[in-house]
């Protein structure tokens, strides 16, 4: 079985993943440009980036809604007032984002794309400018009807959160009970994937390793290993105080000369992103969506790209110089809490 530790995920498989998505990817880009590609992704988790005004990976949530209740989230119970992304922002993002290099795109990692009403519109959009185009759903509202459309538009990964072995752990950690319904539909899935002699989309499962589930997390293992094509164990992050969606922006500074390693984050080297209210920030994560420090950009803005490039390049240098002065209070308190971290680990 591999394993491999890419930042706080470990990603296994029983199947030469890599090889398996390189073979994807290479039917439609050059050999050349597929080297390129995921060495720029690979080298923005070192200890040294390189400094680039070029994109590899923009991520997009068109909605900030989700229907599960995750108890590791802080979706559940925020006041959401975007619900619907317009289209035609989606597409201009895309394809400015495409011209400046983008290979990737992650489409709801951060909430459920399936409510968007066009989900399916903004996943052509970015499979026809995208060569690696990734689809995070929970699944529950996929159906049968919906499987011919998932094997044929494009995308190259399918990415399905689970978190849980058993129904009622499901249950207990995010909300609902259906992940017999889930599991039968990712069956289902790679059933007609494999009666079609198609390679893609890749499908991988994931598990946020917590209190609720980490007894069960050999058994998920052992449960999928054999039938995706990746296994993903995420570690927990505690991110219940960005329910409060000025949480971020109400932080405390820190006192840099307290911060004696350098800082390393690969986010500002590697990621653009689009969130639901039109903010662009150089972050997936929940600091990206709701820190004004960090957003550099909105997607009605004019220059909406050459302004999100410029201030993530001064980002980078920050970073590359260990200027923790010139780096934004969001990411110093985010950074601080990953080192308190690994100092205790």
């Amino acid at each position: 079985m591999e394993n491999k530790k890419i930042g706080s995920v470990n990603k296994l498989s029983n199947n030469n993943y890599e090889q398996k998505l390189e073979k994807i990817l290479a039917k439609k880009m050059g050999q050349q440009e597929l080297r390129d590609y995921r060495q720029r992704f690979h080298e923005s988790f070192s200890a040294l980036p390189n400094k680039t005004s070029e994109l590899n990976t923009v991520t997009i949530n068109v909605s900030e809604l989700c229907n599960f209740k995750c108890t590791m989230c802080d979706v559940p119970g925020n006041n959401r007032k975007t619900n619907n992304m317009n289209v035609d922002f989606v597409r201009q993002f895309l394809e400015a984002a495409a011209s400046k290099g983008g290979r990737c795109c992650m489409l709801g990692s951060g909430s459920e794309i399936t409510l968007h009403k066009q989900w399916k519109e903004v996943v052509e959009i970015a499979t026809q400018l995208f060569p690696d185009t990734i689809l995070f759903t929970n699944a529950s509202l996929l159906t049968q009807a919906d499987i011919p459309f998932l094997l044929n538009v494009g995308i190259s990964r399918l990415f399905i959160s689970l978190d849980a072995y058993n129904p009622s752990t499901f249950e207990k950690i995010r909300g609902y009970n259906v992940l017999p319904k889930i599991e039968l539909l990712i069956r289902d899935f790679l059933q007609q994937r494999s009666k079609q002699g198609l390679d893609q989309p890749l499908v991988r499962v994931s598990f946020v390793e917590q209190e609720a589930n980490i007894m069960e997390k050999d058994e998920f293992i052992a449960k999928w290993i054999d039938i995706v094509d990746s296994v993903e164990i995420q570690e927990y992050q505690n991110i219940s105080n960005f329910k409060d969606r000025s949480y971020a922006d109400r932080l405390e500074d820190i006192n840099v000369v307290s911060l004696t390693k350098k800082p390393i984050c690969h986010y500002p080297f590697s990621y653009l992103s689009l969130w639901a209210n039109g903010n662009i920030s150089p972050c997936c994560t929940s600091y990206g969506r709701d820190a004004s420090d960090i957003s550099l950009a909105h997607i009605e803005d004019k220059d909406f790209l050459s302004k999100s490039i410029s201030k993530r390049l001064e980002l980078q240098e920050a970073f590359l110089d260990g200027d923790w002065a010139n780096i934004p209070k969001s990411c110093r308190h985010c950074l601080s809490q990953s080192l308190k971290k690994k100092d205790i680990e």
